[in-house]
């Protein structure tokens, strides 16, 4: 072909590209998974301190999550490149309608494949949070906190093990108390300076004593 007549989408199908666009959906799903997640206890991801390869590992749930949809989407938005190229090819009268197409459609559609990607994040996050407090969060196993001041009252509680464990930062720790029944959920922040000792508890349902 021609170099006049090179495709005008022809980038768009490159290896290298479509890798680079895979990575930043998944990244976009993972981030938005996170921040939608976490608000349910009422964090927000900026004092986390999530590792950035965390986001890539939570885009995968999401695409496991909703296979369909994301397959779908992709589908859609790395098949229509090489059908537009085979309309240029076969189809020399289309080619200034073609060139109008990739020049803007090319934009508008990855904006929006982002944009799907974010709220398939968003819907699987409130989604498996949900699914955690239907069932008492069975992932995350109660905890007991001893402070370094013993005098401090807030020990007290922290110390019964009728919290569970939602993280642990380098600057702080994160705590939130599950009783089976509440459906709002207050998050406790320890700064790790003041923390002397965690025992993790191999209990990942609410006690009798803690309900």
């Amino acid at each position: 072909m021609p170099r006049s007549e090179a495709v005008p989408w022809a980038g768009l199908i490159d290896i290298g590209a479509i890798t680079g666009v895979s990575v930043a959906l998944l990244y976009t799903a993972g981030w938005s998974y996170a921040y939608h997640y976490f608000q349910c206890f009422h964090l927000g991801l900026i004092g986390l301190e999530i590792e950035r390869e965390y986001f890539l590992l939570y885009g995968f749930w999401v695409c496991k999550a909703r296979w369909c949809l994301a397959t779908l989407c992709l589908l859609a938005a790395f098949g229509l490149p090489l059908l537009l190229q085979r309309c240029w090819q076969q189809r020399p009268e289309l080619r200034s309608w073609l060139r109008a197409v990739a020049q803007t459609g090319g934009p508008i559609g990855l904006l929006l494949l982002f944009i799907v990607f974010y709220q398939l994040g968003a819907w699987t996050g409130q989604a498996d949070f949900a699914r955690e407090q239907r069932g008492d969060f069975p992932s995350y196993s109660q905890v007991k906190v001893w402070l370094k001041d013993e005098k401090d009252k807030r020990g007290e509680a922290w110390a019964k093990g009728c919290h569970r464990l939602l993280l642990r930062g380098k600057e702080q720790l994160y705590l939130f108390r599950a009783d089976g029944v509440s459906e709002r959920i207050p998050t406790e922040i320890v700064p790790n300076s003041e923390v002397a000792a965690v025992r993790l508890l191999p209990l990942y349902q609410t006690t009798d004593e803690c309900r």
